[in-house]
């Protein structure tokens, strides 16, 4: 005894040691794991041999056969050692003991007996061994792998057929062990020789022992009755036990028909379906109703919906099959029956229904059960709901009743904290909210309460050492912060459903603005997603921000400081709308806290682009100065000081950083082009005194020939014009010298007529695009969500690759102006020297078009060009024929193009405006 003992703790300090290198990359790190398996394996073989050699093996032994699986488990569950290559009989022998175990039979109906323990660890091997390591390409591994499923995996295909075909004789294999007998052999399924052997088994393994797992059993029944909460979580959270039988019956059937395989057959889904077919007419015709049959019957027909609904011959009986054998079930005596059969009509909601008929069942069924003694049938009718309100058939008939259901699922909700019910009540509110206007404050109002209600009060702190094991007080706790979540997210979609009555937005602030205070708090930052979104689109749809919500400012910063550090370009969105739909506060106004809120936001930028360990979100700073630049325009008293401070972050970070990638360059350059629109004398007198004025501007010519999108584009073309429109006001007098003379201002008459003749071909493609859009629209109207969102972003990648093309082909091309020796000459030169695949991105890889307002969006760049070249040829006229004297013909025709093209803008604009409004 003392000799077992003294084994088994050497056996557990070799499995702790073999466990430390279990996740180690191949190479160096594993070559300490290497030489444990070169000293301790040959003996710890020895020793299995000894443990199978014996013929009562007590408990304390089997536990030592455990510990050797589980060592062997770490050794080899991501990489094999060199020990198996080089001495493959060596794994044999292994494999050849588990073997041996797999077969032997344990009479204990224990799932926690060290026998059954051994077998689960043996099915882990099993299983990784032949699919990791039986299909290698190359080399020795080659060669293992094909020696390996040669030479056994048939004996393992048949030890573990034996174990399930003990399942199928009613005699007890511990749950985790037959569910890693299924995995093994849908593993099985990927090598011919194993799937031919396989074959001939099909029809008993689908009848007696697939089939059968689906169904209701009496571990469901005993949870349904003592503990419905617990029942549905299990229910909507499958992954939740890992070793549920069930769900490994369910992926060899799903694997068993749709043939992935050269040598698979096709034959599987007609034959799985003749013995559904005959469940449910057996079900149909027998008086004593086998109600845990037609229940398993029913759930591999909604979990197949897939391969029926792609072949017409299949999807035209499904209507048929939902009235004649499911909806009756919703008048069925057991609750789990009528559950299955809400769940199954929620699968094939989405079908289009032939019969208005039919479809008034399935819908009636469906609210009906809404009041259904037994919560898990509520819940599954709350949840099948949902599925039905996504069907523009469904909505027309859901409409009439809607301020009842949408009561009786808050009426749910105060039952239970489940995130599926939130959906459907969010799919009510985004399909139906313009029907729900009238109500939409006591929406909000009660969604605001049960998230107070459904969060939990405390946020517990967990360090690594809480994860060894979650607790069901664990589980309940994220349900109840998913279902938390979840009524954030449908008040989000209740502020853009009633978008338009923008009356509701004040009346809803004395709801909001506590609840956006309380979800701004550190304990509430698991919400922090959820919450930015909700305070954007608050921001967004009120005409006019209100002191009670710039008060919460402040916190954004307080959040940001403590919490919320990664999460700057999640802010941006709020942020701009603060900026953009009061300029005048954020430039003036006072937080309570006693800072301005410009200065606010200016330590969040510097804070950001001063700290190393943020370069991820460098990008989202040039997107907040663009957004101050444009809207503060004309609050220049109270903003002037920090702009120049503004500018020196930026400076800052060109300087530290030339390395820096491209796509973040181009945001640094629309800051000074927003800069200029700002204020032109300001920006260039700030670039000319920092000594950076011509490296800057060399640097933006030399990235403009580049610009992909359209809003980079534009500035551009805005901003430089800003320097002409400026001499016309100033002369040349208020000009640095240093850089700007008649080739330089010559250079930007060319740059902005070439930016704005490819804003113009921008508009062309626009126009395209959107008709070709409105017609797909029309044409695509029943299609499947999915795919509509697939062929929408194959179109915008096809189309971004061939601007791209253009771009190179016949883009921008002057050629930059020489360059000086002024400081940011030489980090050009640097940045220009630095490999692509060298760049830091800076949280910005590819600049793409974004669905963004800005400032810009009202002004032309093609009228502010007729009317600068307008304007100097008017009042500067020896500067304006300098400009365009000695031109080629070419430029010539450009520049009369551009101007053209203003003054078709300018005449368009006015028409609009001469429309009456709508």
């Amino acid at each position: 005894y003392q000799r077992r003992v003294h084994g088994t703790g050497a056996l557990l300090c070799l499995r702790v040691l073999c466990k430390r290198f279990e996740f180690r990359p191949s190479g160096e790190d594993r070559k300490p794991l290497s030489n444990i398996v070169n000293a301790t394996f040959p003996t710890l073989l020895q020793l299995f041999c000894h443990l199978n050699s014996q013929q009562n093996l007590p408990a304390e032994g089997a536990l030592m056969q455990k510990l050797l699986c589980k060592t062997f488990w770490s050794s080899t569950s991501m990489e094999l050692p060199p020990l198996f290559y080089s001495n493959p009989a060596h794994l044999g022998q292994w494999l050849d003991c588990f073997l041996f175990v797999l077969a032997f039979p344990v009479p204990i109906q224990d799932p926690t007996s060290p026998f059954w323990k051994v077998k689960k660890w043996i099915g882990h091997i099993s299983r990784n061994i032949f699919q990791r390591y039986g299909d290698e390409k190359k080399g020795k591994k080659k060669q293992l792998g094909a020696e390996l499923i040669q030479n056994y995996a048939a004996k393992y295909q048949d030890a573990w057929l034996g174990l399930i075909d003990l399942h199928r004789n009613r005699q007890y294999v511990a749950p985790q062990v037959l569910t890693l007998g299924l995995s093994f052999l849908d593993t099985s399924m990927e090598y011919q020789i194993t799937y031919e052997r396989l074959y001939p088994h099909l029809d008993s393994l689908i009848q007696q022992v697939l089939t059968p797992l689906m169904a209701f059993n009496d571990s469901d029944a005993e949870l349904w009755k003592e503990n419905p909460q617990e029942y549905i979580r299990k229910l909507y959270d499958p992954l939740g036990d890992l070793y549920n039988p069930r769900l490994s019956a369910l992926n060899l059937l799903l694997k068993f028909t749709l043939p992935s395989k050269p040598f698979h057959k096709d034959d599987v889904l007609p034959r799985l379906l003749l013995h559904l077919n005959n469940i449910l007419s057996k079900y149909a015709s027998d008086h004593e109703k086998d109600f845990r049959a037609k229940d398993g019957a029913l759930y591999v027909i909604g979990n197949i919906r897939r391969r029926l609904l792609k072949k017409d011959e299949y999807k035209a009986q499904i209507e048929p099959l939902l009235a004649t054998h499911v909806f009756p079930e919703f008048q069925n005596p057991c609750g789990f029956l009528r559950a299955k059969a809400l769940w199954i009509c929620g699968q094939y909601s989405k079908i289009t229904w032939a019969s208005v008929t039919n479809l008034g069942a399935a819908l009636s069924g469906v609210v009906a059960l809404l009041r259904d003694p037994e919560l898990p049938v509520r819940v599954q009718a709350g949840s099948s709901l949902g599925a039905f309100i996504k069907n523009k058939q469904c909505q027309e008939v859901i409409q009439p009743m809607l301020e009842p259901l949408v009561s009786q699922m808050f009426n749910l909700m105060n039952e239970i904290d489940h995130d599926s019910l939130i959906d459907t009540l969010e799919l009510i509110i985004e399909k139906f909210g313009e029907n729900l206007a009238s109500a939409a404050l006591q929406l909000c109002r009660r969604l605001a309460e049960h998230f107070v209600k459904t969060s939990p009060q405390t946020k517990q702190s967990q360090d690594v050492d809480d994860y060894r094991g979650r607790s069901g007080d664990d589980d309940e706790i994220e349900e109840q912060e998913m279902a938390a979540a979840a009524c954030i997210r449908a008040l989000c979609t209740l502020l853009h459903s009633v978008r338009t009555h923008e009356e509701l937005y004040p009346q809803m602030e004395p709801i909001l603005i506590p609840l956006l205070r309380l979800l701004l708090q550190p304990d509430k930052s698991e919400y922090i997603d959820e919450t930015l979104e909700l305070l954007s689109r608050y921001t967004y749809f009120m005409k006019k921000l209100t002191p009670e919500l710039w008060s919460l400012f402040p916190l954004l910063q307080d959040a940001f400081n403590s919490y919320a550090a990664d999460y700057l370009p999640a802010m941006l969105a709020p942020l701009d709308n603060y900026i953009s739909r009061d300029p005048m506060t954020f430039c003036s106004g006072v937080a309570p806290n006693g800072k301005r809120y410009v200065q606010i936001m200016y330590e969040m930028m510097k804070k950001c682009l001063e700290d190393p360990d943020m370069t991820s979100d460098y990008a989202t700073c040039p997107k907040i100065m663009d957004s101050i630049l444009q809207h503060c325009r004309d609050y220049q008293a109270q903003l002037n000081e920090y702009v120049p401070l503004m500018f020196d972050l930026i400076m800052s970070t060109i300087t530290k950083h030339p390395e820096m990638g491209q796509a973040f360059k181009i945001l640094c350059m629309n800051v000074v082009a927003c800069g200029l629109y700002y204020n032109t004398q300001l920006t260039i007198q700030y670039l000319n005194q920092r000594n950076v004025l011509v490296g800057v501007m060399n640097m933006w010519f030399t990235a403009i020939p580049n610009l992909k999108r359209k809003y980079d584009r534009k500035i551009a073309a805005i901003g430089l014009s800003c320097i002409l429109a400026e001499v016309c006001k100033s002369g040349t007098g208020w000009l640095p010298t240093s850089f700007f003379n008649m080739d330089q201002l010559k250079t930007i008459t060319g740059i902005v007529t070439k930016l704005v003749l490819q804003c113009h071909k921008d508009s062309l493609e626009d126009d395209e695009l959107e008709a070709d859009d409105d017609e797909e629209e029309e044409d695509d109207d029943d299609s499947d969500d999915e795919d509509d969102l697939e062929d929408l972003d194959d179109d915008d990648l096809d189309d971004e690759d061939e601007d791209d093309h253009e771009d190179k082909k016949k883009g921008f091309s002057f050629d930059p102006p020489e360059k000086s020796k002024e400081n940011f000459e030489k980090l050009i030169k640097e940045s220009r020297e630095i490999r692509f695949g060298q760049e830091l991105d800076f949280g910005v890889d590819e600049l793409d078009e974004e669905d963004y307002e800005s400032a810009m969006d009202d002004i032309e760049e093609a009228i502010v060009f007729r009317d600068v070249m307008a304007q100097l040829s008017t009042h500067v006229q020896e500067l304006y024929h300098a400009l365009i004297s000695n031109l080629t013909p070419e430029s010539k025709t450009q520049i009369d193009a551009a101007i053209k093209y203003g003054e078709e803008k300018a005449k368009k604009r006015e028409e609009e405006k001469s429309k009456p409004k709508s």
